[in-house]
């Protein structure tokens, strides 16, 4: 938002309170990126047709869209990244790769980062993470394993830095 500021203030040379007021695109963004990534998780799953087209229809439409997109806040963003992990697990799930996990892992960080009320993704998650270990036990433990230490080393610093920066600075 400083940046978005930044930008509308000292290149646009847009007056203060226009520039506020515009920082609703940035949310409106993030609303619009739920929206595209409910439609990735409903093509995932093979939805076609009326079948597609109907809990889209939904989706796009439900109040709360609306409400995020017109708030300046930071819930948009932590369910926009919350999304977003949804679906790259969904896309783990089918391929365990190191790639895949660590776009879980930027993404559940990211969502930390920006509200700690995003790790509640973290929970179903893990579940899938234990379903693919004790899958692929017999045949890959050590790959997934590996995978899962990647996920962490990624995940937590990211998500973890900004609530620790705050309980250090502010309680001491």
């Amino acid at each position: 938002a400083s940046v978005w500021m930044h930008i509308m203030e000292n290149i646009f040379h847009v007056k203060r309170e226009a520039a506020l007021e515009s920082m609703r695109l940035i949310t409106l963004f993030y609303s619009v990126s739920i929206i595209i990534s409910a439609y990735l998780i409903f093509r995932h799953f093979g939805l076609k047709g009326k079948a597609l087209y109907i809990p889209l229809i939904i989706t796009s439409f439900h109040p709360c869209f609306t409400y995020l997109a017109a708030l300046i806040n930071n819930d948009a963003l932590a369910w926009a990244f919350t999304m977003g992990a949804l679906l790259c697990s969904l896309k783990w799930y089918n391929e365990p790769s190191m790639k895949n996990i660590l776009k879980i892992a930027v993404c559940i960080g990211l969502g930390m980062m920006s509200k700690l009320s995003a790790a509640l993704i973290a929970l179903p998650i893990a579940q899938l993470f234990l379903i693919v270990f004790l899958r692929n036990f017999k045949i890959s433990w050590k790959k997934v394993l590996g995978q899962f230490i990647a996920f962490g080393s990624i995940c937590v610093p990211l998500g973890m830095w900004f609530p620790l920066r705050g309980l250090i600075r502010w309680t001491s």
